[in-house]
C-alpha cells in the first residue's frame, strides 16, 4: 500500500538443544575373563565410559565398551555421550557383575604298605589352601602341608581320598576323590 512505509525489524530466534539419547545394557561375565555391552546413542559423536574401580581396563570401539580386569562382585559401568553441536552430553549408569569360576584341583591316587605312610601332592589353582580327609575312616591320620597330603594308619584295604580346594574370593570350592590302596 503506498500509504505505509515497509519496516524491517530483526527478530531473535533462540533454538535450545536437545538432549542426546543413550542405551546402556548391563555386562555380566566370569572372573579372569571380559564383558562387553552394546551401546546406542543418537545426537552424539561417540561414547566415554569409566568403571568405578581403579583396575578396571574399560574400551571404547564404536558402539561395544568392552571390560576386563576387575575381580568377582557388582561394579557401575557410567557411560556418557560426546554431544554432537545440537545435542547435550547425557550419561547413564549400568551395572557390571563378575562372577566366581571353579577353582582347579588334580589329586593323584596313593599307594602304600600297611604301617606305612602314603602321600601325593596336589595342584590348585585360585585356591588359598586344600584340606583332605579319608571317607568313612575316622582312625586314619591325614596330614596337609601346602600342597602335600600324607595318609597313615590305615589297614590293608582300599579308600577313598576326599580333598577340597580352600578358594579365594574369585574362585568357588572344588572337590576331588583319589584313591588309596594300602597293600597287605
Amino acid at each position: 500500500d503506498t500509504n505505509h512505509n515497509n519496516i524491517t525489524k530483526a527478530v531473535n530466534i533462540t533454538v535450545n538443544k536437545i538432549d542426546s539419547t543413550l542405551t546402556v545394557s548391563s555386562i555380566d561375565f566370569n572372573y579372569g575373563s571380559s564383558g562387553s555391552s552394546n551401546v546406542t546413542f543418537d545426537g552424539a559423536t561417540g561414547v566415554d565410559a569409566a568403571v568405578n574401580d581403579l583396575n578396571a581396563v574399560v574400551n571404547v570401539n564404536g558402539n561395544i565398551i568392552t571390560v576386563s580386569n576387575l575381580n568377582t562382585g557388582t561394579y557401575i559401568l557410567t557411560v556418557a555421550t560426546i554431544p554432537d553441536e545440537n545435542h547435550n552430553k547425557v550419561t547413564k549408569t549400568s551395572n557390571v557383575t563378575v562372577k566366581k569360576i571353579n577353582s582347579t584341583l588334580t589329586v593323584n591316587d596313593i599307594v602304600f604298605d600297611y604301617n606305612g605312610i602314603g602321600s601325593t601332592t596336589a595342584s590348585f589353582t585360585g585356591a588359598t589352601s586344600i584340606n583332605a580327609s579319608v571317607t568313612n575312616q575316622p582312625n586314619a591320620t591325614v596330614n596337609v602341608k601346602d600342597n602335600k597330603i600324607t595318609v597313615s594308619n590305615l589297614a590293608a584295604g582300599n579308600y577313598t581320598l576326599t580333598v577340597t580346594a580352600i578358594p579365594d574370593e574369585n574362585h568357588n570350592q572344588v572337590s576331588k576323590t583319589a584313591n588309596i590302596v594300602v597293600n597287605k
